[in-house]
């Protein structure tokens, strides 16, 4: 039983650093195309 909870807590742990991961990502390269538009729209 209490290795049963290890491993559901260790997978936990896995999916939250999965999650912050591509919480930590997805902005950066929303703002990368943005700025990538940005940058197009000054140049002429």
């Amino acid at each position: 039983m209490q290795n049963l909870i290890a491993h559901l807590s260790n997978q936990l742990i896995v999916q939250l650093l999965i999650l912050g991961c591509f919480v930590l990502l997805v902005p950066a390269t929303l703002q990368s195309k943005l700025l990538m538009k940005l940058f197009q729209s000054l140049m002429p």
